[in-house]
């Protein structure tokens, strides 16, 4: 009796077909992806600005990256210096395929630029800043950046609403 070849053959198209199908079917998301994702960008990074509250980059939509900053904090280092920090992290993500890739977090202090910080992925960005006197308003500003997997448009990015402190 000869084996039955017709079974390999059907289990070896159908595992051809699947493939196939499954790779037009990502191409297909993948550009309709793209597209929704660059005819909202400007509107949902306007949104961004408009209605983010302070220390969050919360963007109505689909396929974002939300991030919290911290306000400026005085702190006590070891030896009994003291600085000025401050944190950026990203808090979840919406989308199947979204992910953040950077955040970067800056404080300015009362008599000068001051200083930033940048953190990749899922990490929790700190900078801390030591200036020539610790009285007056130091302000903390930051920018959330994330992407689509898999689609080479590059990162979108939202800049944080800044966040005042005095000491």
């Amino acid at each position: 009796m000869l084996p039955n070849r017709s079974s390999r053959v059907t289990q070896n198209f159908f595992a051809k077909t699947v493939g196939r199908r499954s790779l037009a079917r990502t191409r297909r998301l993948g550009t309709l992806a793209a597209a929704v994702t660059a005819a909202t960008t400007a509107a949902t990074i306007g949104a961004a600005v408009a209605a983010a509250t302070p220390g969050a980059a919360d963007v109505s939509g689909e396929g974002f990256c939300s991030f919290e900053m911290s306000p400026p904090k005085l702190i006590e280092l070891p030896g009994g210096g003291k600085a000025v920090s401050s944190t950026i992290n990203p808090t979840g993500c919406t989308g199947d395929y979204v992910s953040p890739r950077s955040a970067t977090i800056c404080v300015s202090t009362p008599d000068g630029p001051g200083k930033c910080s940048n953190a990749p992925g899922y990490a929790t960005g700190e900078v801390f800043v030591t200036a020539t006197r610790y009285t007056g308003t130091f302000t903390a500003t930051g920018r959330g950046c994330w992407a689509v997997v898999n689609i080479p448009r590059g990162d979108v990015c939202t800049p944080l609403a800044p966040i005042s402190s005095t000491f």
